[in-house]
């Protein structure tokens, strides 16, 4: 393939991710409007697990094939992405609202998530293996998870439902944008993700460096679009919410479900990569309940200047 080819591959998929984006926001808040439900309950479930389509499908695949140590890291990865870079941009952007059952319920799930995955692994040859056992217990823990969200729906249904008279998208088109918009998000995420690694190949950059930053980034697109567009849309429980639903369906769902394919194994030294995960879940915890249930944008400058210390730390350990 030319240059010049995967460079207007490139722009095709980066106008298919930022469209897609736009289309999947609107959509999916319209959609709720109109069924009654909040956009914080659609942000944790439609959007979240949307935008982590690609990498449950890349790591199902992965764990058929035996390339565990790609599950693992691909996982936690993506998960300090979400936490460090997409909300600390997004909050940098439009200081972000943290809805209190995010405080209450999602964001310690994240956190007790990290830690049942350390508690499930056992040592096996210098490396920790995480067992279809584990497996088990983390889509248990997935299950409870949609039960909440059930319950905030049933709460939230009642407040939301008054809006729906004027809304003027009718549940079709909102259902066809939101459709319309993750397929946009993983085809255009596709194409931006392969021919940035074809420009870096070509121009001599390291697969290690690669697979640590074009491609990691690129798993992680959807949910960084979609988060900003959503933040600057003023749609925070949709931004705020697909990151942390995003997070949860990762851990226990995508996780899970490559357990249960075949155990997991990863490295020793990946240990760490899971504590910087967990470090920033607490810290979203703690800024949110520091600065009245919001993220300003000092603090998300703060989850930036983590992922950022985070990126250097991994390119040094190669």
């Amino acid at each position: 393939m030319s240059l010049v080819l995967a460079f207007l591959l490139f722009c095709l998929g980066f106008a298919l991710v930022v469209k897609g984006a736009d289309w999947l926001v609107e959509g999916s808040s319209a959609l709720a409007r109109r069924m009654g439900v909040s956009e914080l309950v659609v942000g944790l479930t439609v959007v979240a697990f949307g935008t982590s389509a690609p990498e449950l499908f890349v790591n199902v695949v992965s764990s058929l094939q035996g390339a565990s140590g790609i599950v693992f890291g691909n996982i936690i990865g993506s998960n300090i992405i979400n936490t460090g870079l997409i909300l600390g941009l997004a909050g940098v952007i439009v200081p972000l609202r943290v809805s209190p059952s995010l405080l209450r319920k999602e964001i310690p799930l994240c956190l007790l998530g990290a830690l049942l995955v350390w508690l499930f692994s056992s040592a096996h040859g210098g490396d920790y293996v995480l067992s279809r056992l584990g497996g088990f217990g983390l889509l248990a823990g997935f299950a409870w998870f949609l039960r909440g969200v059930a319950q905030l729906a049933r709460q939230t249904g009642k407040i939301e439902a008054e809006t729906t008279l004027t809304e003027k998208v009718s549940v079709t088109r909102a259902s066809v944008m939101s459709v319309a918009g993750l397929v946009s998000l993983v085809l255009g995420g596709q194409l931006v993700v392969d021919n940035a690694v074809l420009f870096a190949e070509h121009f001599g950059v390291s697969q290690a460096l690669i697979g640590l930053t074009l491609v990691a980034l690129g798993t992680s697109l959807p949910e960084l679009v979609t988060s900003v567009v959503a933040a600057r849309k003023g749609k925070n429980d949709i931004a705020v919410g697909n990151v942390v639903g995003s997070n949860i369906f990762n851990l226990y769902l995508v996780l899970g479900t490559s357990c249960l394919v075949k155990p997991v194994e990863y490295a020793t030294q990946l240990v760490i990569d899971l504590v910087v995960f967990a470090g920033l879940s607490a810290l979203i915890w703690i800024f949110s309940q520091t600065a009245r249930g919001k993220i300003n944008r000092l603090q998300s400058g703060v989850l930036l200047a983590v992922y950022t210390g985070y990126l250097f730390m991994i390119l040094q350990r190669g």
